[in-house]
């Protein structure tokens, strides 16, 4: 991808990489606040100052370069990948990878097709995971990555994948046409404690034809996991398949947050057969532009959350807060930006799973999918303080939709703007409630009814809606552009928004206080604290900041090393 430029935005950094034929680069630029850029650095310093002094606070250090020799911060002591992947070399030895050992890779490591390159032979311990860092520069790229993954920490647990500043996974031959297999970045199943951050996983597959349907898109992925307290955070993954795809197991707080996914099919995919996860967090996640999956014959439907099941398999509870949904979602082949699957084979839930799906930001490109959220199953969803904008042409597209389900549902929408969509609400007679108040709805009548409900009303009129279901007292109707928004969704401090919504504190408790803030809209803002009067509707809490420019940048700070 000679000249390539990718572009994303971190928790108080915009980040470009910079790709030509022989090398990434990159740099940073400052924005909205350094507190990560800060952390990040004096973690640098901290780890190869000690790393280089041999004194990782008593943990053995591993260096592995791809010949064996010295290169960037692996000196001495130094082992090829074949050092790493000999069950021989793990232990307790002094010499030996084991509970607290840090492992720093260093250089360029190269491979054809279907190259496997790391796999783990045992596991940490619970306070002394085995750390596996990503030196500055440090590359694994092939002509495609072994579908049973490039690192493999199957069965294994307590472990931390670190790409460090810049860590980089990708294929070489990753276009249309191309000679690619199945490719999976990292593999992660079977283990617990599992945690992947700070890495850069691109161009795995570039999907660069519209009529290319030549690959299956859900085993090419940069993360194939399962776990109790896995954490995958803090990644750029653009250009893949499936970037997450979860196999769970019976998990227990799973969290998902601050990665940029972008050009995928599907964002995170979730299933699981005679399966419980407890508490899954998917959270201050951008996911953009999946139209590069597009294909004639639909080949590939098009999700940023996919969760379904099969066999009794499901989640409990499942939170998805602060994410941004934007790009070009598809100009085919969408199903919705959340897809949490309904009646049928594989629903995501039975009838006691609850979603709790809030300041979110989810803007569509196109108006005919199932829905920007299409959800069925489970006992409750609790969908609060969203906003959503239709930026395409209006036509019959819903924002939320619920069909096919075989359960009594109860829906509870509150704080929720949406903005240009033809149909808000589209349900089917199995939705057993609604209780809805203080949301506003900017009017763009298309082909469908705005407000449907099998059974129950099925009108364009906001007023009639409130008579028939009984619900959405405080709730407030435009026509469009009156309501102060932009297209992103943010909103002036003359809006109407401000002092429309109502006060949530008394909900806004336990796993859903980040409720109290307003949203990071994918981490790309800092969330601003909710007020304790009126709150505004909408996932924006207060004016925007965005055009504000970058704080100053902090001084006088220093990093000791003993």
């Amino acid at each position: 991808m000679g000249g390539a430029t990718y572009k994303w935005r971190e928790r108080g950094i915009v980040k470009v990489f910079i790709q030509n034929t022989t090398s990434i680069e990159s740099f940073e630029i400052a924005s909205f606040g350094l507190r990560r850029l800060v952390l990040m650095t004096l973690t640098a310093v901290l780890l190869f100052g000690l790393a280089a002094a041999d004194t990782f606070a008593q943990a053995r250090n591993i260096y592995i370069t791809p010949d064996g020799g010295g290169t960037g911060n692996c000196t001495s002591n130094t082992h090829p990948p074949s050092w790493f992947n000999s069950s021989s070399n793990w232990g307790s030895g002094a010499a030996q990878i084991g509970p607290g050992t840090i492992v720093l890779i260093c250089g360029s490591f190269t491979g054809g097709a279907n190259t496997q390159f790391f796999v783990f032979q045992g596991s940490g311990a619970s306070g002394q995971p085995i750390s596996f860092v990503f030196d500055a520069n440090a590359s694994i790229k092939a002509t495609y990555v072994s579908g049973d993954g490039a690192i493999k920490t199957n069965g294994m647990s307590y472990i931390s994948i670190d790409g460090g500043s810049n860590g980089l996974i990708q294929n070489t031959a990753n276009k249309t046409g191309q000679n690619h297999g199945n490719s999976t970045a990292i593999s992660a199943l079977g283990g617990h404690d599992i945690e992947v951050k700070n890495l850069h996983i691109l161009d795995l597959y570039d999907k660069t034809s519209y009529s290319d349907n030549a690959v299956d898109q859900s085993q090419i992925r940069c993360v194939n996991f399962s776990g109790t307290n896995t954490s995958i955070h803090d990644n750029v993954m653009l250009n893949t398949g499936w970037c997450l795809n979860q196999n769970y197991t019976n998990d227990l707080s799973v969290q998902i947050y601050n990665n940029d996914i972008g050009f995928m099919d599907h964002g995170i995919a979730c299933a699981g057969a005679n399966y419980v996860v407890t508490n899954e967090y998917i959270h201050d996640n951008h996911f953009h532009d999946m139209v590069t999956w597009d294909t004639p014959d639909d080949s590939y439907h098009h999700d940023g959350i996919h969760c379904y099941n099969g066999s009794g398999g499901k989640i409990q509870n499942l939170f998805i807060y602060n994410n941004l949904f934007d790009g070009i979602e598809g100009n085919c082949c969408v199903t919705a930006w959340i897809f949490l699957e309904g009646a049928g084979p594989t629903p995501w839930t039975d009838s006691t799973g609850t979603a709790y799906i809030y300041n979110n930001v989810i803007i569509g490109s196109l108006d005919d999918p199932s829905g920007q959220i299409d959800v069925g199953q489970g006992a409750a969803y609790l969908i609060y303080n969203n906003t959503f904008i239709m930026a395409g042409t209006p036509n019959n597209g819903s924002a939320i939709r619920s069909q096919y389900n075989s359960n009594s549902i109860k829906f509870s929408f509150k704080n929720n703007v949406f903005v240009g969509f033809p149909q808000i609400y589209s349900f089917d007679s199995h939705i057993s409630s609604v209780t809805a108040s203080n949301n506003a709805y900017d009017i763009a009548p298309g082909g469908n009814s705005i407000f449907e409900w099998s059974g129950h009303s099925s009108t364009n009129a906001l007023a009639t809606w409130q008579s028939n279901c009984n619900c959405d007292s405080g709730s407030i109707s435009a026509p469009g552009g009156q309501f102060g928004t932009d297209r992103s969704g943010n909103i002036s401090a003359s809006s109407t928004l401000m002092s429309a919504g109502v006060n949530l504190s008394s909900v806004a408790i336990g796993t859903m206080s980040p409720l109290l803030r307003d949203t990071s809209a994918g981490n790309t803002r800092t969330p601003s604290t909710r007020p304790t009067g009126t709150w505004a509707i909408g996932a924006y809490g207060t004016q925007s900041t965005a055009s504000a420019g970058p704080p100053p940048a902090p001084s006088g700070l220093r990093a000791t090393v003993n």
